[in-house]
């Protein structure tokens, strides 16, 4: 079995959960970049993000929103991140 790492980049931003007990938000993320480069280990990886890192733009016009490159074992990631909520 090949063993690799891949990045992708995705838009995170904060959305509104409900009213319950004085207000709840949650952290929200779709994929808008998956680079096809695959990497021996994760250290080569982590190099490869930080490298990039100061040319990564915000795209979006929302104040709120920001772009944050993600590091998959054996696989380019889910196309939305799994919802994490915070108050």
């Amino acid at each position: 079995m090949n063993k690799f790492w891949r990045v992708s980049i995705y838009s995170v931003y904060r959305e509104f959960g409900g009213h319950e007990e004085g207000g709840w938000y949650y952290t929200a993320g779709s994929k808008v970049n998956a680079f096809p480069k695959k990497f021996k280990t994760r250290m080569d990886a982590a190099a490869f993000v930080k490298k990039i890192h100061s040319k990564i733009t915000r795209t979006e016009q929302r104040h709120d929103c920001a772009l944050l490159p993600k590091i998959w074992f054996n696989g380019s990631g889910p196309k939305e991140l799994p919802r994490k909520e915070y108050c």
